[in-house]
């Protein structure tokens, strides 16, 4: 008698079918109009949540052509979404939604940044309000160490 490894087999058994099941998701959303996510690809495929991806990422040494192939999903779906964005034809509402859903499921990320200048200083700052009132506070914070500096 043979010991089981335990757990149930594995929902798509190898990789051609795999391909087959993710290429007719992808065409699933075009029929539909649809733009296509990744927890939409893993309940297509017949999975409970996109945590089968992460296991097939820890398992490219045993399955290398599973990772391969939803990595190239993956991909696939980021490009539709970025695709998406720079055609512009979205409303605001699922314009948000679309740039939320690229930075937690797909890795981008919004940058801000802010070059903070001394009024009159270089002639393009941004000017701070009550910029003098910090500078008194610093000249009496001076003020008040330096005697305490001398007595030691």
């Amino acid at each position: 008698m043979a010991l089981s490894k335990g757990g149930r087999p594995r929902k798509v058994r190898n990789l051609k079918l795999l391909q087959n099941k993710t290429e007719e998701y992808f065409c699933s959303c075009l029929e539909y109009e649809k733009i296509p996510t990744i927890q939409g690809l893993a309940h297509h495929l017949g999975y409970a949540d996109q945590s089968v991806f992460k296991y097939f990422g820890q398992k490219r040494q045993t399955y290398p052509g599973f990772f391969r192939t939803i990595e190239k999903a993956k991909l696939r779906i980021a490009a539709w979404k970025a695709q998406a964005l720079v055609d512009g034809e979205l409303e605001p509402g699922r314009l948000r939604g679309l740039c939320f859903d690229l930075r937690c499921n797909h890795g981008w990320k919004e940058k801000a940044t802010v070059k903070v200048e001394e009024p009159g200083v270089g002639g393009s700052g941004v000017a701070v309000i009550g910029w003098h009132r910090w500078e008194n506070y610093c000249r009496r914070r001076l003020a008040q160490s330096s005697p305490a500096s001398d007595s030691s």
